[in-house]
């Protein structure tokens, strides 16, 4: 049986300007972002589960992308803030949502052709 899983690139689900930090590679002032992410597990393209959510700093100048982990304190509990009032989306578990639908047709037909 052939089958396609894998993981999925990020959703991106929020976006929130962080201007109290420069950006070290091209020193501009006020262009860091913070975005978070959430990742997902897929069969067949089907999303079937979240993997969890991330965050990291991006500067709108250059490009650059910063670990969240590797930034102060104040910058690491704003993250935990943001990833805490992000909900995950329902259509990351639609995949999971099916395979729960199909089992249970097959083992209520199961059950009735058994009966009868």
């Amino acid at each position: 049986m052939f089958y396609v899983y894998g993981n999925s690139k990020a959703h991106k689900i929020r976006t929130l300007d962080v201007h109290h930090i420069d950006c070290k590679a091209c020193e501009s002032k006020r262009t860091l972002t913070l975005t978070t992410f959430i990742k997902y597990i897929h069969i067949f393209f089907i999303p079937v589960a979240t993997e969890g959510k991330k965050s990291v700093i991006v500067c709108s100048n250059c490009g650059k992308e910063y670990d969240v982990s590797k930034q102060s304190e104040n910058v690491k509990a704003l993250a935990k803030v943001e990833q805490d009032q992000i909900s995950i989306p329902l259509w990351h578990f639609t995949g999971l949502a099916i395979l729960v639908i199909i089992l249970i047709i097959s083992l209520t037909y199961d059950l009735v052709e058994n009966y009868l």
